[in-house]
């Protein structure tokens, strides 16, 4: 778990120039659910439902726990829950950073699938997503949801791993992989750089170094697209029927953790403390920030 003081103390003590973090959510709340709750910083609304397009907070489990979100899609439904940026972020020539950690839990899926309805699997996978999703809601389209961190429904191909889903599809063609498994903790870096005409271009690290800023050739994924965004969404799915293979096969529900949401214009914005600096900014930071339990 971290908290907007240690992102304060990153600020003060290690980075040389100011940096800008605009966006911060560490779910450093009481065990409970997430609804109605308002902490972080860069936030104009509560986590809850989504005002427009009008969809309410989901039926399955959205709540804290030890300082990190826990999200479970179960038989009364998926886990969604929103909350709206108060800055659009998407000005043509500028960049931002993101930084999500995030771990795939649970149990996986028999994968494959036969005409005669046997399953065939190589291996187990997770087949209901898990991620984290961007929506653009001042100028909506067809399909909002921009560009989401994570897993997408997949049946077929699938090696859960982090990915980079456009439109919220596993199988948009701009959709792509990383190498790097979902079912451990991730700390997931994305660098976007909004281009003119909405000609944008996302790069995702997964546990990059934080000595540097990681150059663009490093990336373990990259895609393009319409990236802007004032709305985020963590989800998980409920169990459901899914066609593998030809087969219709009941698939398990997505479960999983989701912590330190943050966005910021350089990457030593959004990318956890060292904790050389965490402690000598410790003086300086309590002054003007307060940890919360």
């Amino acid at each position: 778990m971290r908290t907007l003081l240690s992102f304060l103390s990153l600020l003060v003590v290690t980075s040389p120039v100011k940096a800008t973090l605009m966006v911060f959510e560490g779910f450093d709340y009481a065990d409970g659910s997430l609804n109605t709750l308002n902490g972080g910083i860069g936030f104009s609304t509560a986590w809850g439902p989504a005002v427009n397009p009008n969809a309410g907070v989901g039926a399955g489990i959205q709540n804290v726990e030890a300082g990190r979100l826990r999200l479970v899609g179960n038989a009364a439904g998926g886990a969604t829950i929103y909350r709206d940026l108060a800055t659009e972020y998407g000005t043509d020539g500028t960049t931002i950073w993101i930084g999500l950690s995030m771990i795939r839990t649970g149990t996986k899926d028999p994968v494959g699938g036969a005409p005669n309805g046997a399953l065939t699997s190589t291996g187990a996978s997770y087949v209901r997503p898990l991620n984290f999703a961007l929506f653009d809601v001042t100028s909506p389209t067809a399909q909002s949801e921009r560009l989401s961190f994570g897993e997408g429904t997949r049946t077929s191909g699938d090696t859960d791993t982090f990915g980079l889903l456009v439109g919220g599809s596993a199988t948009n063609a701009a959709t792509v992989w990383s190498t790097a498994p979902v079912d451990v903790d991730n700390f997931a870096v994305v660098r976007i750089d909004f281009g003119a005409a909405n000609a944008d271009t996302a790069w995702l690290w997964i546990n990059p170094s934080f000595g540097s800023e990681p150059a663009t050739g490093s990336a373990a994924a990259t895609t393009t697209g319409n990236f802007t965004f004032d709305r985020v969404r963590p989800f998980a799915g409920n169990p459901n029927n899914q066609t593998i293979n030809g087969v219709v096969t009941a698939t398990l529900g997505a479960e999983g953790y989701v912590d330190n949401f943050a966005v910021g214009t350089t990457f030593a914005d959004v990318i956890p403390e060292p904790a050389t600096g965490m402690l000598a900014g410790l003086s300086l930071v309590g002054l003007i920030a307060r940890r919360r339990r």
